[in-house]
C-alpha cells in the first residue's frame, strides 16, 4: 500500500517554489538594476558631444568665458584628504581611471571637451576657460591658468 503526500507536505513544496521564484526574480531585477545605474552614473557621466555636431546649437551660449578650477568628473572640487595626493594627482589619476576633465565654478560644474594635454597640463588648478556650453559640456577654444 502506498502512502499518500500529506496536504501539509503539498503545501511546503508549493511555498519552497514560490520563494525560489521570487528569489530569482529578486536577483534578476537587482542585476539590471545594478547595471543601468554603472552604466549612467548620473552626477559622474559628462553628456557626449561628438565632434560631427556643430559647434553652436540651439539653447547653446556661445563665446562664453568660465573660472573654475579644473578638476574631475568623479571628485570635482573634493578630493580625498586623506589618499596623500594632491589635487592635481588625483584629477589626473580619476581621468585615467575613465572620469573626465570638468570645471567647477562655486556651485556649478561643467564636464570640458577639448585638448586632453592643455587640460592635463591645468589640472587642479584655478583656470580661465573660453568656449561654448552645449549642455553642461563646454567645447573649449581656449583655456589659460590664472
Amino acid at each position: 500500500m502506498k502512502k499518500q503526500p500529506s496536504w501539509l507536505a503539498l503545501l511546503a513544496f508549493c511555498m519552497a517554489m514560490t520563494l525560489a521564484a521570487a528569489l530569482g526574480f529578486t536577483i534578476l531585477i537587482a542585476g539590471g538594476t545594478v547595471a543601468f545605474a554603472v552604466r549612467g552614473s548620473s552626477t559622474e557621466q559628462p553628456s557626449q558631444v561628438s565632434d560631427d555636431k556643430p559647434a553652436v546649437e540651439e539653447g547653446a551660449a556661445t563665446g562664453k568665458t568660465f573660472v573654475g578650477i579644473i578638476t574631475d568628473s568623479r571628485c570635482g572640487a573634493r578630493h580625498a584628504m586623506d589618499s596623500g595626493k594632491t589635487a592635481t594627482q588625483c584629477a589626473l589619476m580619476c581621468v585615467r581611471a575613465g572620469s573626465k576633465y570638468a570645471l567647477v565654478s562655486g556651485d556649478a560644474r561643467y564636464f570640458l571637451a577639448g585638448s586632453a594635454g592643455d587640460l592635463e597640463k591645468l589640472a587642479g588648478e584655478r583656470a580661465t576657460v573660453q568656449g561654448t556650453l552645449v549642455g553642461d559640456t563646454i567645447r573649449v577654444s581656449f583655456i589659460s591658468a590664472q
